[in-house]
């Protein structure tokens, strides 16, 4: 990455045209821009994993809370009616997946599957660990915390902010 990166002017607030106007007039840099991206940010990912935040003079490179991924296989064991659907794939010949859509698993043994997917009730979930309780402690503990990279704004201890901006 030797080659300077130009800026570009906000997206205007007008017409969708214009701003599809923008889009167009800009789609290269804005294309170049999100490839230097993410080409810094998975260099910077992969040094965070193994060394932690990065602390510059513009701010810190860290993780940023950005929600959680609940285990929903870990949910469905304990409550199962927290499971809003489910969804699950099949291979097998075209007869074989009519069939073991009317009958019962079981009764088709030779169809090879992928794990079912279920899909957790977040708001009910999140509702429940907020009311605390035993079920509460349980279901936090099939949350893991996932996050972004970004940059947390540096803030100069107090005596470095006045010897800045103290100018006499």
């Amino acid at each position: 990455m030797t080659g300077r990166l130009h800026s570009i002017a906000e997206p205007p607030d007008g017409s969708i045209e214009a701003v599809a106007a923008w889009y167009a007039q800009n789609f290269s840099a804005l294309k170049a821009i999100g490839s230097a991206k993410y080409l810094v940010e998975r260099r910077l990912r992969a040094y965070y994993r193994d060394h932690g935040p990065i602390v510059t003079a513009c701010g810190t490179v860290t993780e940023i809370p950005d929600g959680y991924d609940i285990d929903a296989d870990a949910v469905a064991a304990l409550n199962p009616e927290l499971i809003s659907s489910a969804r699950v794939t099949m291979e097998g010949s075209v007869e074989d997946i009519l069939r073991a859509v009317s009958l019962v698993e079981e009764e088709c043994p030779q169809i090879e599957r992928d794990p079912i997917e279920m899909t957790v009730d977040r708001t009910e979930v999140t509702r429940l660990i907020r009311a605390k309780g035993e079920m509460a402690a349980k279901l936090d503990a099939c949350r893991k915390p996932r996050g972004r990279l970004g940059v947390k704004a540096w803030v100069a201890p107090m005596a470095a902010r006045s010897a800045i901006t103290d100018v006499s």
